[in-house]
């Protein structure tokens, strides 16, 4: 799953901030309190995920700006503070743009297309998967399929600073535990598409076994509903509308000895049509202005989406010449070094530095302007849309009555114009009213065949389950591929926990991963009897630790056999309970390793990390590294201005 991060926009209330997120290991590190936490809180917060408001956040955060590359779209994700809904916009590889208001959870109506409903949607759309799905139950097999969120597999991607001493699967709520166990399932492949076509398959052999039973129960209640029980009481009432049927005909033949010409049908059925063709022409006339009218508006629509994208572009370079210094003016070539300036005035303007950033608010209220005003233009095109289907389903009714009242017109005047033949006529509309009735009656004789036959495709249905079933357990043996990624995951894991010098784990130790609750476990020289694992790996350092390998191990497993998984990786404090003073061996070497998988196994992987201390690596890395402090201007927290309440 190919994510890029690029950069990401804070709007604060005196302040836009801009964080540079385009290398491939980004490293924010420094003291507490200077919104580390914050910072990649703030991205996860941008794809989805919950904000916890510091004083500072809740203070001073107005929106944020994530701009990201996702499979072979441009995106940018917007989302103001405290909502829950997400503004997404992006082109995709034809340069086509779009933008669309998303849902964190599903809406009942898809948002875009036929089966995106919220932002996970939407989020593997753009990554051109289709979103993998499980079994609602765990218990029961027979259950139907759901989806599984794009936010269950931020859990191997994400490790946030107040959950990395708890275990991956062990967590307090059951449906996350079950919903991450069904995210390794998916990467690894033990969950196949196949196997989910066949559980779909089963569910719906099951879903029509439950149809068939519903249509033998409705034919059975038409039945008792007409007071049928029998065949012989169809065939009654068959011979009373038979008996009904001689007397019409007879009525005719009466009418034909007897008739006197006089006005015919035809003139209320031409004023009929006449009113018609002036109704249809009105409707025509209405279609080609709404559709007109559609066309300019999808027209406006597109050049504020290039406004959004060329304002995001010309933030950025704002940026470049932020706190840039001047010796010489750059009009006149002046030396300004030794100028006479007022403490809160700009050196070169001379302009006053505590006055509000209006330009900075008037660039959000634009955006959020363009925002506003594109999301009026898609409701108005939808409104319109709406209303070019119902004037064309209009249309297509008044063509038919059109149609139907020719051919009665062409029809009538094919007989002899007079009073006469129209009441022949109502004469022969009832006689073949009774004749579609006797009709009916054979057809309803037929019924009980159809309970037979129905019946009969209820036992198909149970052999179809009976066989799907089988294959089902025939698939779920053939995961050799599967248990072998699993395999090189135990053995890349015990791997990584001697590359960083895990306390108490020595070579010939061996990882076994429990394919139920996919726990790992670590056997002492293969010792079963001594086996320990998270529970019981010891101290909140450990424990640290232990996720975080397990993390790594997860992402090289999936990067050397192109497994689904997102290719980033953001920790937060992978040092937390862990001195580098006590403990300098473990923290110089897992950051050895993390540089080491950067360069080589991870090279398409991106970091987002935050820690208390910046180990330089040994040799040449894509590396951004900033120092954050809560009060120092050279240094600034991730707030600049904010100095606490």
């Amino acid at each position: 799953m190919y994510f890029r991060f690029q950069s990401l926009i804070i709007q604060c209330r005196k302040e836009r901030v801009l964080i540079n997120l385009s290398h491939q290991i980004s490293f924010f590190h420094g003291k507490i309190g200077s919104g580390k936490s914050s910072l990649v809180r703030l991205i996860d917060f941008a794809l989805g995920g919950k904000l916890e408001y510091t004083s500072a956040i809740n203070q001073e955060f107005v929106s944020c700006t994530l701009s990201i590359s996702i499979g072979e779209n441009d995106v940018i994700i917007d989302r103001e503070s405290k909502t829950n809904n997400v503004r997404v916009t992006w082109t995709d590889s034809d340069k086509e743009g779009f933008t669309l208001l998303a849902p964190i959870d599903a809406d009942k109506n898809p948002i875009f297309g036929e089966t995106i409903h919220n932002l996970s949607d939407l989020l593997f759309f753009l990554l051109d998967i289709e979103p993998p799905k499980s079994r609602k139950s765990k218990l029961q097999e027979d259950t139907e399929m759901v989806r599984v969120s794009f936010r269950d597999f931020m859990w191997y991607c994400y490790l946030k600073q107040e959950y990395l001493d708890s275990s991956f699967y062990r967590l307090e709520d059951t449906f996350k535990r079950n919903k991450s166990r069904d995210v390794m399932r998916y990467v690894v492949g033990y969950h196949s598409e196949e196997l989910s076509k066949l559980e779909g398959l089963l569910f719906s052999y099951k879903n029509e076994k439950s149809n068939y039973i519903s249509n033998v129960e409705s034919l059975k209640t038409l039945m008792t509903k007409f007071d049928f029980e029998s065949v012989d009481e169809i065939e009654k009432k068959a011979e009373t509308n038979k008996n009904k049927l001689f007397d019409l005909k007879k009525h005719k033949d009466k009418l034909e000895s007897g008739y006197q010409s006089e006005t015919h049908l035809v003139d209320s059925l031409r004023k009929n049509a006449r009113k018609n063709i002036v109704n249809l022409e009105i409707s025509l006339n209405a279609l080609s202005d709404l559709k007109s009218r559609i066309d300019d508006q999808i027209s406006l629509k597109n050049e504020l989406l290039a406004s959004k994208f060329k304002m995001a572009r010309s933030i950025s370079i704002a940026h470049v010449l932020d706190n840039v210094k001047f010796d010489l003016c750059p009009s006149c070539g002046t030396d300004i070094k030794n100028a006479v300036v007022n403490e809160d005035d700009c050196y070169l303007c001379h302009s006053d530095l505590n006055k509000p950033d209006e330009k900075a608010n008037n660039i959000e209220t634009i955006r959020l302007d363009i925002d506003s005003r594109i999301e009026e233009l898609d409701n108005s095109v939808i409104i319109h849309k709406k209303e070019l289907d119902r004037q064309r389903r209009l249309i297509k009714k008044l063509e038919n009555f059109k149609e139907n009242i020719d051919d009665r017109i062409n029809t009538e005047l094919k007989n002899y114009d007079s009073k006469y033949l129209s009441s022949f006529r109502e004469v022969d509309r009832s006689i073949a009213t009774i004749e579609e009735r006797i009709r009916g009656f054979n057809r309803l004789k037929k019924i009980p065949t159809e309970i037979s036959l129905i019946e009969g495709k209820i036992i198909k249905s149970d052999s179809n389950i009976s066989k799907t079933k089988e294959r089902i357990l025939a698939e779920k043996n053939k995961f050799n591929k599967a248990s072998k990624i699993i395999s090189e995951l135990e053995t890349k894991f015990v791997e990584t926990l001697l590359d960083i010098s895990f306390p108490g784990v020595n070579k010939g130790d061996i990882a076994k991963i429990n394919r139920t609750t996919w726990n790992i476990y670590v056997y002492p020289k293969g010792n079963e009897d001594r086996k320990w694992s998270f529970e019981n790996a010891g101290s909140g350092g450990k424990k640290t630790l232990f996720n975080v390998a397990y993390l790594l191990s997860i992402h090289i497993v999936a990067e050397n056999n192109g497994l689904p998984l997102p290719n980033f990786i953001i920790i937060d404090t992978p040092m937390k309970n862990i001195g580098e003073d006590v403990n300098s061996e473990i923290f110089d070497n897992f950051y050895k390793l993390l540089y080491n998988l950067s360069a080589n196994e991870l090279l398409n992987t991106q970091f987002v990390i935050v820690d208390k201390d910046f180990v330089m690596p040994e040799f040449e890395v894509d590396l951004y590294d900033r120092y954050m402090t809560p009060d120092d201007p050279d240094n600034p927290p991730l707030i600049p201005y904010y100095r606490g309440a």
